[in-house]
């Protein structure tokens, strides 16, 4: 018997429990929905959670098969788990229209999906060029900069996404993770690497910084103006 086998039950256990109460969780929120039950969009929210913890354990119990990035059964677990917070956040600030819901805020349930999405983004090339990359220094560093390159990605998403539906907070907290990827970068993924590198690595990102900084602002003030026009037709 292979001496992973117990983590590996463990780690099938996990994923498939994620599964199960997030479809659980998604059962609560098309009652809520269709039969007008306000208190099964509260009632469902425990399932909800645990499935979120039980996905976090399935990260962290190893598996022997695990080698193909983002397409195994613990991220597909995570991203239904993922979709169902998106989907209740969704659909309860729609509800709240037409009938009374109990105060679930929505805010913490959109901030919840944005960040462990984040995170599952993250964790997935990190930990696979962490495993399959033989030198450590090597693959430490490699995962290090891939986490890099998905905050700024991700950042630019929230960006685009906080223009096009112009939602303000979400433009704030975009700049917020360009920011600290940019602190991540100069500091610690470019701390070992020699000092005309740190030169270069320091003045391309303060260029990029002030771009993004001159965008910002003449997009926001083109939407402030479309506003005002609107408003006074």
């Amino acid at each position: 018997m292979s001496p992973h086998w117990g983590l590996d039950q463990r780690y099938t256990a996990w994923w498939v429990a994620t599964m199960l109460l997030s479809a659980c969780a998604a059962v609560y929120l098309v009652v809520g929905r269709l039969k007008r039950v306000p208190e099964a969009y509260s009632t469902g929210l425990a399932p909800l959670a645990i499935a979120w913890i039980c996905g976090l354990q399935a990260y962290l119990h190893y598996h022997q098969d695990y080698t193909i990035m983002f397409l195994n059964p613990r991220f597909a677990a995570v991203l239904i788990t993922l979709g169902v917070i998106l989907a209740w956040a969704t659909v309860t600030r729609g509800d709240r229209r037409t009938f009374t819901v109990p105060s679930v805020t929505i805010v913490p349930l959109y901030a919840w999906f944005t960040l462990s999405l984040l995170a599952l983004l993250s964790m997935e090339p990190a930990e696979w060029l962490y495993r399959n990359i033989t030198d450590p220094s090597q693959a430490a560093w490699t995962a290090q900069m891939a986490v890099t390159i998905v905050w700024g990605l991700y950042a630019s998403a929230m960006l685009s996404i906080g223009f096009w539906r112009r939602i303000m907070p979400l433009r704030l907290a975009a700049l917020a993770l360009f920011a600290l990827t940019a602190v991540k970068l100069l500091l610690i993924d470019m701390a070992n690497v020699s000092q005309i590198y740190r030169i270069i690595s320091f003045f391309v990102m303060g260029t990029l910084m002030i771009a993004a900084s001159y965008l910002y602002h003449k997009v926001e003030k083109q939407l402030k103006e479309s506003d005002q026009a609107s408003f006074s037709e």
